[in-house]
């Protein structure tokens, strides 16, 4: 992999991060840090770990490396339309899941978990394939379509108000609420879009308020409804606080990972045209496919921790206190770990088991599962669809603009009919 010259001619210690070049272009600073300084203090303070059985380390100690980061995060708490300074029922902090730590978390996710069980996925799998035929049939007949634009942001949210039975008249300005969200790159956005997710955070929290009460006063058979009543019945209240926190951090992860995690599948696709043949031939090679997509180009590039007590690894003193982003991109393509980590190969062994995309431990990521269903049925009707895809002549491949995720800002493919 040939190095950025200007990555490659700076002093490490000099190179900020995040910034809009290494943002768009970060796999020679990540090759850099692993080699160098896997574990490495920013100009700014903070300290990046970059190696994959490091981070891997990291996940797996909660108790030294705290995913209750939003008290450190200014503006964190009205950026994720949460009540900070309400402490809820007195079992659960106001936090979203991906913000606590136990034994917080363990109750969360218990209330979350039946989202993703066997039977639940099942059900849902009709519904991801008839969104996805939808959506190809208002393109199929053109010969040309961005991908991303056209598809991928689309198919992810459609999912998820469908289990939540958000209203489809609604359901336009959810996902733009959505689109304004930074996720953990939150606190290195710009002032403007800052006020765009603080506007945005405030319309989806009264939104999801009003939803949670009706779902409370009347509920219907969908997932928000369920996790509702589960709470109260468990609990004994409903904690209002904590849910509209939580209902809107899974729309945002739901919304912001799995669509780049589609348009960065198709462009891997069509840049690997020999890897597209053999899943056209086999589209059992999908499900490995998905996960070496993940690893190759993690749409969560990075998420941050909180060091809870001065801890040393190798060699570096990371004092109490200081924020830690754990690069998962990085990671992935670790070639202490991968072998020939830049090659895309569609069914990689062990990756869907290797790869830390949806992270490691008891973070790992609770809706992995429902991510991948939809990449395979996605994919298993594009490609079932169309035929002799290729990229446009125009495409902007540059990254998103916000800066812990990674996707491309334009797909542009030209096909025919299958």
């Amino acid at each position: 992999m040939a190095i950025d010259v200007n990555v490659a001619d700076a002093p490490l210690d000099e190179l900020e991060y995040p910034t809009p070049q290494l943002v768009n272009c970060p796999y020679g600073f990540y090759q850099r840090l692993r080699d160098e300084a896997p574990v490495h203090r920013l100009p700014n303070g903070d300290f990046v770990v970059s190696r994959y059985d490091d981070i891997v380390y990291i996940d797996r100690h909660p108790e030294l490396f705290s995913n209750f980061i939003g008290p450190l995060n200014p503006g964190f708490a009205q950026a994720y339309g949460v009540d900070a300074d309400v402490q809820g029922s007195g079992k659960l902090t106001p936090w979203p899941l991906p913000f606590t730590d136990p034994p917080d978390h363990k109750l969360k996710r218990s209330l979350i978990q039946p989202l993703v069980n066997r039977d639940r996925l099942a059900e849902y799998e009709p519904m991801i394939r008839k969104i996805a035929d939808d959506l190809i049939d208002g393109f199929v007949d053109k010969g040309a379509c961005n991908f991303r634009a056209d598809f991928a942001v689309h198919l992810p949210p459609k999912v998820f108000l469908r289990i939540f039975d958000v209203p489809l008249a609604d359901e336009p300005k959810v996902r733009n609420w959505m689109e304004k969200m930074q996720g953990q790159g939150f606190r290195h956005a710009t002032e403007e879009q800052k006020q765009a997710q603080f506007v945005a955070a405030d319309a989806a929290r009264e939104y999801f308020e009003a939803l949670i009460l009706e779902r409370f006063e009347n509920p219907g058979k969908d997932f928000l409804s369920e996790i509702v009543h589960a709470k109260y019945d468990r609990d004994g209240d409903l904690d209002l606080h904590y849910f509209v926190g939580e209902a809107t951090t899974l729309y945002q992860a739901a919304y912001h990972n799995t669509v780049y995690m589609l348009a960065n599948t198709m462009l891997l696709f069509l840049q690997n045209p020999d890897q597209l043949e053999r899943v056209v031939a086999d589209l059992g090679l999908l499900r490995t496919a998905i996960d070496e997509s993940l690893r190759r180009e993690s749409p969560v590039q990075w998420l941050q921790r909180i060091v809870t007590q001065d801890t040393e690894l190798h060699g570096v003193l990371m004092p109490k206190g200081a924020v830690v982003l754990i690069l998962y991109g990085s990671a992935n393509r670790d070639d202490r770990k991968f072998d020939d980590p830049e090659r895309f190969w569609v069914d990689r062994p062990d990756v869907t088991k290797e790869q830390l995309a949806f992270g490691h431990g008891i973070h790992l990521c609770l809706g992995a599962p429902l991510a991948r269903l939809e990449g395979i049925v996605a994919f298993e009707q594009v490609l079932s669809r169309l035929k002799n895809i290729r990229l446009a002549e125009e495409n902007d491949l540059s990254n998103i603009v916000t800066v812990n995720h990674r996707g491309p800002k334009t797909v542009n493919i030209e096909f025919e009919r299958a």
